[in-house]
Order: C-alpha cells, then sequence, then structure tokens
C-alpha cells in the first residue's frame, strides 16, 4: 500500500570513490539493474516521485545509467570530501514544501518499497519524529528520514565522523520502526557482499507462488474459491506486464501474492491464521493490506498506480470463475444486492473506484484493456489436472514435464541418449536443460514451474545447485522484469543441444537399440 508521499523526497547518495570494493559500486550490476537504478525503482515503487541523486566520481557514467528515469541529479564537486558532503548537497536542493527527506547510499539497494512505506506510516502517525530508522532486530538500517526542520543543521554544521556524528548528535529526536525487511542491513562493500545481494533478489523473488499456495493449502480455501483466486492473479499479471513495459515500475510479486490472497484475510474464518503465515512465510508485510484491498479502497487521480490499484481492478474483472467487464460485474452486484440502500451506495462507490482505474490503466498503457491478451489463470501444480498441463505445453519443445523426460530417459529408446555435463561432481543435466529452455522461452520462473510439473523451489533449487557448485550465473530474476538466462546459459544451452543432437544423429546411424549414455567432463 502507497502511503502518502506529498512533500516526501529522497536522496540517493552514488557520489563517492567505492574504495573498499575496489570497484563502482552505483554501476555494478544486480540482476537486470545497476545498483543506483535499484534505489531510484525502490522510491519510484513506493510512490515518492521526488527522487534526486548525489553524484560526482563517475558522474556522466551515473548520469547515463538513469537516462531513463525522471529524476533530479545533483553535482557534488566536493565528493573527495567524504559522504557528508554528498548529503549536505542533496539537502542544499531541498525546498521549502518539503517536509521530510530519505536518505539511502546507493550500495545499500535492495530495500523493499514496503519499507519505505512502514518509515512514511510511522512519520504521519502522531508525533512525527525528526528521524526514523529502519530497524531489524533493534538493528537500524538504511533508508533513514529526516525531518526538514533539521535542513540547516545539516547544511550549516560539520561533524569529525560526518553523518554518524550529525545522526548521533540528533538522537534525542529518533525513533525507530521495526521491519521484515534484511536489505536494510545489506550494503555492498565487498565481492562477497555483492553475491550475497544477488542471492537476496533472487531469493525473495522465488519464495512468493509457492508461499501463497501453501497458505491457500493450509488455511482450507476450497478449491472453487481457489480457483477465483488463480484467475484474478492471472488477470492482475496481464495487466501489470503491460503496465510495467510502460514505465509503472510495479512489483510484479506483491501483485501475484496480493492476487491470490486477496480475499483470503478478510473473508476466512481462520484469518489471524492467514495473517501471520503472510508475515512469516513471506518477506514482505505489505501483502497482508494488499491482500484486503477490497475491505477500504481510496483511489487518486494525481497519486500512480498502485500494486493495490491493479489488484482492486483486476478483482472487478471477474465473477466466480470467468472474466467479464467492469459494467457487468456491477451490475451483477446491484441486482442482487442493490435493494439496501446502504449496500447500494457501497457498491457504485466501488464501481467509480473501478472506472477511475480502468481509466488510468489505459491512459498508462495507451489502449482500451478489452485489447489486452489477456493470460486466462495462474494455477499451483497440484491443481492442475493431466489433460489441462498437457494442453498448456508449448509445442516447441520435445519434452515438457520432467516427469516425461526422467521415464524417457530410465526406459531406454531406439535411438535417444543421455548426456550430461559434469564438474565438481555436480551434473548439467537434460533435466536442468529442460528448465533452462522453458525459461528462455516463457521468460518466467512461475510458468515454467507449472509447465514442467514440479515447484517453483525444485526447478529453482535445481538450478542454483549448479550455480553453487561451478560459480557461475545461469538466470537473471528481477522483481517486475522476469526471469532471463544469462550470457553463460545461452551458450551452456547451445553446446549441450548441439552436442545431443550429433550424439542422436550417431545412433540412429548405427541403428542402436540402448540408450546411449554419456558424461563430458568441463
Amino acid at each position: 500500500m502507497i502511503c502518502d508521499a506529498d512533500g516526501i523526497a529522497a536522496i540517493i547518495l552514488a557520489a563517492g570513490y567505492s574504495f573498499q570494493m575496489r570497484e563502482f559500486k552505483p554501476l555494478l550490476k544486480l540482476g537486470d539493474f545497476t545498483a543506483v537504478e535499484h534505489a531510484v525503482r525502490c522510491f519510484f515503487q513506493a510512490g515518492i516521485s521526488d527522487v534526486r541523486v548525489v553524484v560526482g566520481y563517475r558522474a556522466l557514467e551515473v548520469i547515463d545509467a538513469l537516462k531513463n528515469y525522471d529524476v533530479r541529479i545533483i553535482i557534488n564537486n566536493h565528493f573527495n570530501e567524504g559522504m557528508y558532503s554528498s548529503v549536505q548537497e542533496g539537502v542544499k536542493t531541498l525546498e521549502a514544501e518539503v517536509r521530510a527527506f530519505f536518505i539511502l547510499p546507493a550500495d545499500n539497494p535492495l530495500v523493499r518499497a514496503s519499507t519505505v512505506n512502514k518509515i512514511l506510516a510511522r512519520y504521519h502517525s502522531a508525533g512525527k519524529p525528526g528521524i526514523i530508522y529502519p530497524a531489524i532486530n533493534s538493528l537500524r538500517g538504511h533508508p533513514k528520514l529526516i525531518s526538514a526542520k533539521y535542513i540547516n543543521t545539516i547544511v550549516n554544521t560539520s561533524y569529525p565522523d560526518g553523518l554518524k556524528g550529525l545522526l548521533k548528535n540528533l538522537e534525542h529526536d529518533a525513533v525507530d520502526v521495526e521491519v521484515t525487511d534484511v536489505a536494510v542491513r545489506l550494503d555492498m562493500n565487498t565481492q562477497e557482499d555483492r553475491r550475497f545481494l544477488l542471492n537476496h533478489l533472487n531469493n525473495r523473488a522465488a519464495i512468493t507462488f509457492d508461499s501463497c499456495c501453501q497458505i491457500l493449502q493450509t488455511i482450507r480455501v476450497n478449491p472453487y474459491f481457489q480457483a477465483h483466486c488463480y484467475l484474478v492473479a492471472g488477470l492482475a499479471l496481464a495487466l501489470t506486464n503491460h503496465l510495467n513495459k510502460a514505465g509503472a515500475f510495479l512489483d510484479v510479486d506483491t501483485i501475484l501474492a496480493g492476487a491470490l490472497l486477496h480475499d483470503v484475510v478478510h473473508c476466512h474464518k481462520e484469518r489471524a491464521l492467514a495473517n501471520s503465515l503472510l508475515l512469516a512465510d513471506m518477506s514482505y508485510p505489505q501483502v497482508a493490506e494488499i491482500s484486503a484491498v477490497n475491505l477500504s479502497k481510496e483511489v487518486s487521480k494525481s497519486k500512480p498506480l498502485s500494486e493495490s490499484d491493479v489488484i482492486f481492478l483486476a478483482d472487478k474483472m471477474v465473477m466466480n470463475q470467468q472474466i467479464i467487464s467492469i459494467s457487468e460485474y456491477f451490475t451483477t452486484l446491484l441486482k442482487k444486492h442493490g435493494r439496501d440502500r446502504k449496500t447500494r451506495r457501497a457498491i457504485l462507490r466501488k464501481l467509480k473506484q473501478a472506472e477511475l482505474i480502468k481509466k488510468k490503466v489505459e491512459t498508462k498503457i495507451g489502449r482500451p484493456i478489452d485489447t489486452i491478451k489477456l493470460i486466462d489463470s495462474i494455477k499451483p501444480n497440484t491443481a492442475l489436472p493431466d489433460n489441462t498441463k498437457a494442453a498448456s505445453r508449448p509445442a516447441e519443445h520435445k519434452y515438457t514435464r520432467l516427469q516425461d523426460l526422467s521415464n524417457k530417459a530410465n526406459s531406454g529408446s531406439k535411438t535417444g541418449s543421455k548426456l550430461c555435463l559434469e564438474k565438481n561432481g555436480v551434473v548439467f543435466d537434460e533435466v536442468l536443460y529442460t528448465i533452462l529452455t522453458h525459461i528462455d522461452f516463457s521468460g518466467s520462473m512461475v510458468q515454467t514451474a507449472r509447465e514442467l510439473g514440479i515447484s517453483y523451489r525444485s526447478a529453482l533449487g535445481k538450478i542454483k545447485t549448479v550455480e553453487d557448485s561451478w560459480r557461475i550465473l545461469l538466470i537473471h530474476t528481477q522483481v517486475g522484469e522476469g526471469t532471463r538466462l544469462t550470457p553463460l546459459a545461452q551458450e551452456l544451452l547451445h553446446k549441450f543441444r548441439s552436442v545431443k543432437h550429433e550424439i542422436d544423429h550417431l545412433t540412429q546411424e548405427l541403428n542402436m537399440k540402448s540408450t546411449t549414455s554419456l558424461k563430458l567432463p568441463l
């Protein structure tokens, strides 16, 4: 849920030398984006449009990396004097209407938008403290939210310890907000830190689908209602794909989770259990709020589209297990419940909200919603009957389910062959080849796991085993952008495919009746 960000600015510090890292941290890639891009996207996703980036060392390169983002660039010509000089340069640019501002170093790039919103929610509560720290297990992290009342103090005062000295001096006016986002403590000073951040980025994207399906099973939501949730999720993801291509910066995992659980929290008798599972099993607590979006929804004409907006709209385009128009949805509701005046007013209010969101979506993507090719539904593997799985398989691949592949290899064939590449006792085999081929085709780990009839975690685990043992990277998984293969993975697929083709051709020529097994060391 996006909080009120009026009068809130964000200052990202990207001007220093990066001495400890020995590489320029703001431009280091983490998945599909650089560190400084991740920082910018975090604030955009949280609904903060006033984002400023302080640059100094290699300024032109940072500016070029951010050319597609609507951010304000601030040049710090004294960046060699340390981080506090960048803080001062950034703060100097703040106008009178700014009430508070975030400070985030570019080497703390993976903070969640939900964390920013949790800090904002505390700021808007009674008291409006001078400094708000996010904390996990009582350990403070980034970003810090600082009241504008300290602008003059920051600009006109120097401290031997720089920013630490300032914050220590203002401790009397500081509060902590406990969060579940470990990224508030994750910086990047070594290559090991960078690898850890990459793992965190991949893992936080991977947990969502399986966790949501587990929640639906654990609290015993009936299958008919589950089917409705999966259909809403499929529709919401289709809308999100088009919105993100148009620059909406929506979090796909949050939308997937929120849509799958959009009614569970407030309609199920075990709502307390549902909430606890959401908070315990998923790494972003805002899903608990978004999943209850139908309880109370306010839509603003001026604010950017949020994840809850997309889920709200998708839910109002699905009746039972069928995608319909908004007008059909609300006409049905009015016929069924419209006799009661209070209920009728509530229905009409939601109709007005849905129409406003629909208009915002169509304005953003530049065309009517009904022209979008919609995903019919998202389903867990356990809920897919065999004929549904078969029907959903892409024709481009000879084997699409891992069980099919395993049975084919183990039973032997007249012309088939088993091939694997081995290194450090770990193999790149036909199972992994099939997984990566599907990812390359679909651009989605969720869709790949569903089509192969395995869990998301199993597919990711197979990939991670090879990555960790061989010390390579096979996939890039980025929130809002899906999953794609690395160039190295593309090369491995090409070589594997070529060698297998040659082996199969040879076995055909020799008329071999048993399966050829070949293990190639790397």
